[in-house]
């Protein structure tokens, strides 16, 4: 009998347990064989969420992601492969968060801020991305950390007898009377014509002087003197002598001849070294630079004009000096002094430049005048159960034995891991007591009466129990007693639908594309061989990837440099192709990002929508207006009065064309829509603009039209605003 119930229990062994129980109800040999299947995972072993799966006298944790461990007791850290590429990395529950060293950002701070972002760069200066900053190439001409500053080429005093005015990358010079060439350098030779016709001529300033011969006069010799009736008296009047005469000569004047004109210069009467030109009886002072009046006598104020923007003016000799308030700089206190060029806010914090000033807006975890102080967010005292370490905008707690929890608000209870075996656990402050079943003992309850000695584990060893025992199966074995063979793909260890083939006390797993591993457990990380270039960033997928690729470039692996010049961005002049961005050549006569301002120099500034036509004016074409003329008229706004009420009009640009309906009611009985306001703003010869505005009436319905009103009118010229 025995041996027709082992070859009945070997066919039930493959149907499972329940099977054998049906059995073990009809045969009461069977019944002392076949023992009840214990719950290992009722005492809830697996933490921090982990799913138990209970398995014979056994069982194992599933943990949640972020977890490991027999009991997902270990916190997997993240931070052990060092994913943060500039910067320090925290661990947290299954994954980290990065704080990026200044100048980088991303999830792992793998992108360089690019600080060329905001076109720093003014007047089309090339910009220079650095690490945490920038440089400037400024065009011909430009100077400044952002190419600010117009070089005044005038400092350099280029003009030698003339006044000078900057420009772009150069100057102009508009030379004295009497001066020619680039720096107004070459004094003209009047005597190059040869205008003195029987004499020799000297050179003066804009001019020149004649020394006649012999018996001849005049401003270019060109009289001859014959005693009295050839006029020899030259500043007088002349009486004949015999074979000779005599002169009388005017004021002012003296000599046998009155030749000699009185040198009223002698006296020196021009002041501050101003230069004195003889005149007839009278002289004249040409003063030096800063000087005026009849002898010179008086300093011009150049502060008078109010020249010094933001500060106080002293005056000096043909010249001003400015003294500027705090916060400002230049020559006529113009500049802004930016107090944030100093990169004074630390830690990455903000800088907004004010006047004589700064503020900082710091980031989550600093604080001061330039963000210099790492907040303590331990100052609290949240670790309730431990000491407290400070990070950044951050804390972290080493717990007291015992306690655990972001803040070591939780006792752990040390019960929860059923470590008295046989009895009951009370839990106590880092640690636990046992009180034991009957027939138990130990610190566990683990000593107890030995069931083992008739063997009857039949694969396996055996473990005493109260009154009874349990079997250690061998491997590839289950079951009370150790009697059934275990189909390992039972728990299903191939992961991500992978085919699993049973073996003798094991398992092979056959995997999907793009996964390995014993149990299919890892993805095949197809970003290994970084595929994505210019600094993309790739995202592993399963048997595949994807680029997110840093702006300015696209293409499966970044591959490609997107154009910006494509859309032909540059209006007036060409495009150079640039990262995630272009730069444009102007053409002569336009500058700005895209060329799209006409720069006709026209002394210190531009004429934008016009032409110059002396230094320091500009004549505007027909719609603008302003020093610049970059400022397009406009119409105001007013008020119609019609038939049918009021239409308003609002200020408007010239050649806008608006449309207004606000006069319009319900259809009339004929089917007729109220009047359509039309209106455009338009400008005369002479600058002026005005409405142009009609009202009309339209038909809606399908029949023919039964009545039209049109009435036209132009509203009063309006002067341009």
């Amino acid at each position: 009998m025995s041996v027709v119930l082992a070859r009945v229990y070997k066919a039930l062994a493959s149907i499972g347990l329940t099977a054998l129980r049906a059995f073990a109800a009809m045969d009461s040999w069977a019944q002392d064989v076949i023992q009840v299947d214990i719950n290992e995972c009722a005492s809830e072993p697996c933490q921090y969420g982990g799913l138990c799966v209970d398995l014979i006298n056994s069982y194992t944790c599933n943990c949640n992601d972020g977890f490991t461990g027999t009991n997902c007791e270990t916190n997997i850290n993240e931070c052990i492969s060092s994913p943060c590429l500039q910067g320090t990395c925290m661990d947290r529950i299954n994954g980290f968060t990065c704080f990026c060293s200044v100048g980088d950002m991303g999830t792992n701070c793998e992108l360089n801020i690019n600080e060329c972002i905001s076109e720093p760069c003014q007047y089309g200066g090339l910009c220079v991305d650095l690490n945490n900053s920038y440089t400037c190439n400024c065009n011909d001409g430009f100077t400044g950390t952002n190419c600010e500053t117009d070089i005044n080429e005038c400092n350099s005093s280029p003009c030698l007898q003339g006044s000078c005015i900057d420009q772009i990358n150069g100057f102009k010079c508009f030379c004295s009377d009497g001066f020619m060439g680039t720096n107004c350098e070459t004094n003209i030779n009047e005597c190059s014509s040869s205008p003195c016709l029987q004499g020799s001529c000297i050179d003066q300033i804009n001019g020149f002087t004649c020394f006649c011969s012999d018996g001849l006069t005049g401003t270019r010799c060109e009289l001859d003197i014959n005693k009295c009736s050839s006029n020899p008296c030259l500043q007088g009047s002349c009486i004949d002598q015999i074979n000779s005469f005599t002169c009388f000569c005017r004021d002012g004047f003296m000599g046998t001849r009155c030749e000699l004109d009185i040198n009223e210069c002698i006296s020196e009467p021009c002041q501050y070294g101003g230069s004195c030109v003889d005149l007839i009886n009278s002289y004249t002072c040409n003063c030096n630079d800063g000087f005026l009046g009849t002898n010179c006598e008086s300093n011009i104020n150049e502060c008078s004009s109010n020249p010094c923007l933001h500060g106080s003016c002293i005056d000096r000799i043909n010249g001003f000096t400015c003294f500027c308030s705090d916060g400002f700089m230049g020559t006529n206190c113009e500049l802004n002094i930016n107090e944030c060029a100093s990169e004074p806010c630390q830690y990455g914090g903000l800088c907004s430049d004010m006047i004589n000033s700064y503020t900082c807006n710091c980031n989550d975890g600093f604080t001061g005048t330039n963000c210099e102080t790492n907040i303590n967010e331990c100052s609290s005292s949240p670790c309730l159960q431990g000491s407290c370490i400070d990070q950044i905008n951050d804390f972290t707690c080493n717990c007291t034995d015992g306690f655990m929890g972001t803040r070591c608000e939780l006792d752990i209870n040390e019960c929860s891991s059923s470590p008295c075996l046989q009895g009951s656990c009370i839990d106590r402050i880092n640690g636990f007591t046992c009180f034991c079943n009957e027939g138990f003992m130990g610190t566990r309850c683990e000593i107890n009466i030995s069931e083992c000695s008739s063997s009857p584990c039949l694969q396996g060893s055996c473990i005493d129990q109260i009154n009874g025992f349990t079997c250690f199966c061998s491997d590839g074995f289950m079951g009370t007693r150790c009697e059934i063979d275990i189909n390992e793909c039972i728990s299903e260890p191939c992961q991500y639908e992978g085919l699993c083939l049973d073996l003798n006390n094991s398992y092979t797993c056959n995997c999907s594309d793009g996964l390995t591993g014993t149990n299919c457990e890892t993805n095949i990380n197809e970003c290994i061989s970084e595929p994505c270039q210019y600094g993309g960033f790739c995202l592993d997928l399963i048997n595949s990837y994807t680029c997110n690729c840093n702006d300015g470039f696209t293409g499966t692996n970044c591959e490609t440099n997107i154009n910006e010049c494509i859309s032909s961005p540059c209006l007036q002049g060409s495009c150079i192709d640039q990262i995630n961005g272009f730069k444009c050549n102007c053409s002569d006569g336009f500058m700005g990002t895209r060329c799209e301002l006409r720069t006709i120099a026209c002394g210190d500034f531009y004429c934008v929508y016009g032409d110059c036509v002396d230094v320091g004016s500009c004549v505007c074409n027909p719609e603008y207006l302003g020093r610049s003329c970059d400022i397009k008229r406009t119409c105001s706004n007013v008020t119609m009065e019609t038939e049918f009420g009021q239409a308003r009009l609002p200020m408007t640009e010239v050649g806008i064309v608006i449309d207004s309906e606000e006069l319009c009611p319900e259809e009339d009985s004929e089917g007729l829509a109220a009047p359509i306001i039309r209106a455009v703003c338009q400008v005369s010869n002479n600058g002026t603009t005005s409405w142009n505005a009609s009202i009309r009436c339209q038909d809606y319905v399908t029949r023919q039209l039964k009545r039209k009103l049109m009435a036209s009118f132009t509203m009063i010229t309006l002067d341009a605003l």
